[in-house]
């Protein structure tokens, strides 16, 4: 969709995360992923071939395929938000049932687990608090692995999005001088624009576009070479509860960037929210630009845009002045979404709660 994307400000980012085909299906084998608290299958959950780096999505019942070759082992890596991975070694002669019972894999719940690996980030970001740290590790290891779900989930399930998009323009005195409403409609491999360093902030000769910060930008580790997490929070009273990670552009990044808040679902990891400020570095282009996206959940535990609010100013006040309403008002609202083939388990759009 990003020759539908945002005109002067820009359209909700999607997700770039690359998957690799698999190689020729050998033997298939049935994966049933179910919950370690009651045996509940598990939909959605993600099921990964490491050899191939295939992925698959989980029915309704829990189950997808993956595919073992004539001779040798393979690792599935089994993994679901908010719960603990698993991996699991793979050979025909220890399957169950010579291969024709499913092999069940039970995850267990854990809402704030440390990932395996440290997570990196830009050199010079300074270090985050000893009290944070942990959570922020958490919290930015449960948005890599939302943003590669994202892009397995709409592989898996193609879809075309209805949208409207409405701009609101005020003149110097504020006065709304122009309120202009149109529909468009994009695909799902085409909505969104890439993150590029350093080009967030793209001129044209008659404006400029930004791409809109969204999960598929906070996913990708070349985003986090050039921003830092500056902390970690969670926010809301007991039983409402979301996370909070906040980040910063590196003190090295050249350009204008991005600068916010993701928050997520403390129990699902789901995110809810992402807020947006651009951090300016340029002369051209905007002054100030801020705003936030919102998501729904269209199938248990994937995330897409529900709305988009951005707003931004042509010129900073003068000294001693404040900024006043913004000359620019846009919000891009999902209006439909319509499956092109299979259709997701719990397929009817279901608003992401807000806290």
């Amino acid at each position: 969709m990003s020759k539908h994307g945002w005109f002067l400000v820009a359209s909700m980012l999607a997700l770039v995360s690359a998957t690799v085909a698999p190689r020729p299906a050998q033997a298939p084998v049935v994966i049933r992923v179910l919950s370690d608290a009651d045996d509940s299958p598990l939909a959605n959950a993600e099921v990964i071939d490491l050899r191939t780096g295939h992925r698959a999505l989980t029915r309704e019942n829990g189950e997808a395929r993956v595919y073992l070759p004539d001779e040798g082992s393979v690792t599935v890596r089994v993994r679901q938000l908010g719960f603990a991975f698993a991996d699991l070694q793979l050979q025909h002669a220890s399957l169950p049932g010579g291969g024709a019972a499913p092999v069940v894999v039970r995850l267990t719940r854990i809402p704030f687990a440390l990932p395996p690996v440290s997570t990196t980030t830009a050199r010079d970001c300074p270090a985050v608090a000893d009290s944070a740290r942990p959570l922020a590790l958490w919290a930015l290891s449960q948005l890599r692995e939302g943003a590669e779900r994202y892009e397995t989930f709409r592989k898996s399930y193609p879809f075309e999005v209805d949208i409207e998009r409405r701009t609101v323009r005020r003149n110097r005195a504020a006065n709304t001088q122009s309120d202009q409403r149109h529909r468009e409609r994009g695909r799902s491999e085409e909505w969104g624009d890439p993150y590029l360093p350093g080009q967030v902030v793209q001129l044209h000769t008659i404006g400029f576009s930004v791409p809109i910060l969204f999960l598929s930008t906070l996913g990708d580790p070349t985003f986090w070479d050039h921003h830092c997490v500056t902390t970690a929070s969670v926010v809301g009273r007991q039983g409402a509860r979301r996370v909070r990670l906040s980040f910063a552009p590196s003190p090295a990044a050249r350009g204008s960037d991005w600068a916010g808040d993701a928050l997520m679902d403390s129990s699902t990891s789901l995110l809810q929210r992402v807020e947006f400020s651009l951090f300016i570095r340029q002369d051209d282009g905007p002054r100030r630009l801020e705003g936030f996206t919102s998501f729904l959940s269209p199938t248990s535990l994937i995330a897409v845009p529900e709305s988009t609010l951005a707003y931004w100013w042509r010129t900073a006040p003068g000294a001693g002045d404040e900024w006043g309403l913004p000359d620019v008002v846009q919000l891009v609202r999902t209006e439909a979404i319509k499956y092109r083939k299979a259709t997701p388990p719990i397929s009817t759009p279901t608003p992401v709660p807000r806290r």
